[in-house]
């Protein structure tokens, strides 16, 4: 049978009783996992390295499938859908963000070569990107290989902007702020509150890193809870 294709995609997510382990590892990094995020959601994953909170991210891209259970993306198993859609659809912002040797335009633009200059700069904006003194010529900055010529933080917050530019319906940032201080993690979670159509997911070690999200779930040892308003500390404004 010929892979499905979403249209419209709405962006909830639901993990159903998923179980998965590494192909080099005897102990799970996910056990029974059951969770739902509704399109438009902000959740927090938070846990300690190792916990399994990155295979979520894993198993959404479909780098690997469950061995037991279902991921779903609206309702529909994600081993049915397009694998080409299903990664233009779920857009991943890592820790360790891929650049090429050219301008920071030329590095949006690989996200959408026809967007306008307006487009580019709200993107910037919104990852707390631009204005940026450090950046002489502004988008025309030259990155160096790999990026060498930005810091640790303008290399995440420029990955983030070229996300935002590509407006996947759903945004996961795993650790992707994690070279931020903690009032630009804020100021860039305030921001991502303020788009409704998208659903994000926010994988982090600080708590700092959650700012305006709806709720919060702890993974630990391969199983996920959710927190208590009072627990997560950080939510979204109202």
């Amino acid at each position: 049978d010929r892979p499905r294709r979403l249209d419209p995609v709405r962006g909830s997510l639901t993990f159903r009783e998923v179980t998965f382990t590494y192909p080099d590892r005897q102990a799970p990094a996910l056990v029974a996992v059951d969770l739902q995020i509704q399109a438009g959601e902000r959740v927090g994953v938070v846990g300690p390295t190792g916990s399994g909170k990155s295979t979520l991210v894993t198993l959404l891209h479909r780098v690997f499938d469950p061995e037991s259970g279902q991921v779903l993306l609206d309702g529909v198993d994600l081993r049915e859908l397009d694998l080409e859609q299903v990664r233009a659809v779920v857009a991943v912002v890592d820790q360790r963000p891929v650049l090429i040797d050219g301008t920071v335009r030329e590095n949006l633009l690989l996200a959408a070569p026809d967007a306008a200059p307006d487009e580019l700069d709200e993107a910037c904006r919104l990852a707390s990107f631009a204005p940026d003194p450090a950046l002489p010529e502004g988008l025309d900055t030259r990155v160096g290989e790999r990026g060498a010529r930005l810091s640790g933080g303008q290399r995440q917050r420029l990955s983030l902007a070229r996300a935002l530019l590509r407006r996947s319906p759903v945004l996961v940032l795993d650790e992707a702020t994690s070279q931020q201080d903690p009032l630009t993690q804020h100021a860039i979670g305030v921001a991502l509150a303020a788009r409704p159509a998208t659903t994000v997911l926010v994988v982090a070690h600080r708590r700092s890193a959650l700012a305006g999200v709806d709720r919060v779930l702890e993974v630990e040892a391969g199983r996920v809870r959710e927190m208590s308003a009072a627990s997560a500390g950080e939510r979204r404004a109202p």
